[in-house]
């Protein structure tokens, strides 16, 4: 047999299972042993009597116990010369913290010389807090907030600023941030930054400005849109 569950962070669980002693005559002397701190038990060592049973509570998990996948191994040592060892294990999943961000990828267009600055946020799906560190991956990206703890199921804004004063093209990073999620201890966002060339334009477009009939000794005023 084996006990197994799943929780969210900060937050415990019990199981239950009976030890049996079916001597009809004997007394079973049990002493129940974990190996992680993680597990606790309600009875450590026990007398049954004949034909009689244990009920044995085990709680799983912490308040402090990070997002994970958790194994161990509970030990019933008995008087029991058949059967002195019995060894029952034990899995324990924590729901951690868990990454998202509200834009994935990012592509930014602006023109030269034009700084722009992208508001995003970092999301924090999960129960646990989100302890995150932010790369970014270029000299014209620099992002408000590089590091910082998230609190449990929910977001923080966050913003990149892009130097529009660099040559014109297309340009390509990744962000990368890192944290303390199980899942996805690593998320990489694409990121494109394109520099357009200033592009002089006018309206009308038609290139032709119509005055109509204007009467002698009189003026008439129009306006155009210079536009980039």
């Amino acid at each position: 047999s084996s006990l197994s569950a799943t929780v969210d962070y900060g937050v415990t669980t019990n199981k239950t299972f009976k030890i049996f002693n079916d001597s009809p005559v004997a007394d079973l002397n049990v002493e129940l042993l974990e190996d992680e701190s993680w597990i606790t038990l309600d009875s450590e060592t026990a007398l049954i009597e004949a034909g009689d049973s244990l009920l044995v509570t085990v709680t799983l998990g912490q308040i402090d116990l990070a997002g994970g996948e958790y194994s161990a191994n509970l030990t019933i040592n008995t008087d029991d010369l058949n059967n002195p060892i019995v060894t029952i294990p034990i899995t324990l999943t924590v729901n951690g913290a868990s990454i998202a961000v509200s834009a994935n990828p990012i592509v930014v267009i602006t023109g030269f010389g034009v700084d722009v600055d992208y508001k995003f946020a970092i999301e924090n799906e999960g129960s646990e807090p989100l302890n995150y560190n932010l790369i970014d991956g270029a000299v014209w990206l620099v992002a408000d907030d590089a590091n910082g703890i998230i609190a449990g199921n929910s977001a923080e804004p966050n913003e990149l600023h892009f130097d529009g004063d660099i040559a014109v093209g297309t340009y390509t990073t990744e962000i990368t941030i890192q944290s303390n999620d199980a899942n996805t201890p690593e998320l990489t966002i694409p990121v494109t930054f394109i520099v357009q060339d200033a592009i002089f334009g006018y309206l009308p477009a038609n290139g032709q400005l119509d005055f109509g009939n204007v009467a002698v000794g009189s003026s008439k005023t129009m306006e155009i849109t210079l536009k980039n």
